[in-house]
């Protein structure tokens, strides 16, 4: 995990080097802030369907490696940042507990905002990578457990001109599990957990 927060750290110290070289268009910077909506839900458990719900603020800066000549086609790496609360309900009793999502994403990248230089006025994303979310297990009324959640996340979107405002709408989906034995030795099997995410974010940038 700490080398994940160096990582971005170094994207966001690096930002303004690379802004101004960007116009090279060899290598460039991009960032989104914005808003996201998450779902929690357990394949494994017998209600089925929604368990839990987020709301989350998220940064999303990427580093833009490779651009097809001549094209508004980038290969990047970066993250999509999320703080927020998750709401969760046990025993008939509603709880608020601290989230957060760093995942590195590998992405390929087309159309509008796609690199700072870009003029199209629509495009959009696909990208997959690895992510670690950390949530809330409420093991009781009185007692919760932090759990990190570790899984591949699959992650697309589209970005456009909205109100003249330069927007990204994104989906992903992580599939998790976690061994519950690490809580203690009443505890077996996997926490199994589809971590799906609806987010709607604004690229930083005159496009």
């Amino acid at each position: 995990m700490k080398k994940i927060v160096l990582l971005l750290a170094v994207l966001m110290l690096t930002s303004t080097a690379f802004g101004q070289r960007h116009k090279k268009k060899k290598y460039s910077i991009s960032h989104a802030f914005g808003g996201s909506y998450i779902v929690y839900s357990e394949p494994d458990n017998t209600a089925g369907g929604i368990q839990d719900i987020a709301t989350t603020l998220n940064y999303t800066p990427r580093f833009n490696f490779y651009r097809v000549p001549k094209k508004d086609i980038v290969a990047s790496i970066g993250s999509d940042v999320e703080l927020g609360f998750n709401f969760s309900s046990y025993g008939g009793q509603n709880y608020t507990n601290f989230t957060y999502q760093i995942p590195i994403i590998a992405s390929l990248n087309f159309g509008h905002a796609s690199h700072p230089d870009s003029r199209s006025g629509f495009g959009g994303f696909v990208g997959a990578g690895y992510n670690f979310h950390s949530k809330t297990f409420q093991v009781s009324a009185t007692q919760r457990k932090n759990l990190m959640l570790k899984g591949i996340v699959l992650q697309g979107g589209l970005r456009f001109m909205m109100q003249g405002r330069s927007t990204t709408l994104k989906f992903s989906y992580t599939k998790s599990s976690y061994d519950l034995t690490k809580l203690g030795p009443s505890y077996i099997g996997n926490y199994n957990l589809n971590i799906i995410s609806l987010g709607l974010s604004t690229n930083i940038g005159e496009f």
